[in-house]
């Protein structure tokens, strides 16, 4: 986490985190790393729906019409983490991580700017555990940030 810490700093650029089925891990790492308050302002777990309407502002229609798990609420909930922090760049995160549940394992993420929103589907979560989802989803979101933040690579495939 120091090679993101460093670039986030050297950019001058500042990170918000709005998670749901990571609950946390993905600000955890970060905040692991002595100096992380020089560029990562702050989580939002937003776990429940409600949660994600009252702090983030997804709205109920597309949390009822898309459900949780989606590329929608997932987008919305990066954009509605930058208007609340004043943050440069957001990471979210929502989906099923298990054990019980029609979709575990389907995962989404979002990398947000001001300007643009990526969001897709975070790929090699079937037959995981809980833990090794929530892992696998945090370890994913952040090697796509860093390539993100130091070359402009896109995240997912939109």
């Amino acid at each position: 986490m120091k090679k993101l810490q460093d670039l986030f700093i050297k950019k001058k650029k500042s990170l918000v985190l709005a998670e749901s089925c990571t609950g946390g891990l993905i600000a955890s790492i970060l905040t692991r790393t002595a100096g992380s308050s020089n560029y990562f302002v702050g989580s939002f777990v937003t776990y429940t729906d409600a949660m994600k309407q009252k702090i983030l502002g997804v709205s109920q229609r597309v949390l009822k019409e898309k459900s949780a798990v989606s590329e929608e609420v997932c987008a919305r909930m990066s954009i509605g983490a930058l208007e609340k922090s004043g943050a440069d760049i957001a990471v979210a995160v929502t989906g099923d991580a298990g054990p019980d549940g029609a979709r575990v394992g389907l995962v989404f993420g979002s990398i947000a700017t001001k300007e643009k929103t990526f969001v897709g589907k975070i790929p090699g979560l079937d037959g995981l555990s809980r833990n090794e989802v929530q892992e696998k989803c945090a370890a994913y979101l952040l090697d796509a940030l860093y390539a993100f933040a130091k070359d402009g690579k896109v995240p997912f495939d939109n």
